[in-house]
């Protein structure tokens, strides 16, 4: 279940995300990642500590306050590149 765009897949397939979306199986058109960072925490066990949760067709309003900055990526639209994002120190 890769994330890439059909383009670019291996597969040459569309993504599961892709497949559902154009199946009008998800709620909204989106979906959220939650990552968890242990920087410098000796007291993390990389075991016992969740990795993080990858949702579909949403957000988990659970994981965040306020409000979700959402990211359009446009390059999919016009035959499928990496996902890539212009990000700032801001």
């Amino acid at each position: 279940m890769g994330l890439a765009f059909e383009g670019i897949a291996n597969t040459a397939a569309p993504a599961f995300w892709q497949a559902l979306l154009n199946a009008n199986e998800l709620t909204n058109p989106e979906f959220s990642f939650f990552i968890t960072r242990f920087v410098n925490d000796p007291s993390a066990d990389g075991e016992e500590e969740p990795g993080g949760v990858f949702t579909l067709g949403g957000t988990n309003s659970t994981f965040f306050e306020g409000d979700p900055d959402f990211q359009t990526f446009t390059s999919s639209a016009t035959g499928g590149s990496f996902w890539l994002q212009t990000i700032s120190g801001e």
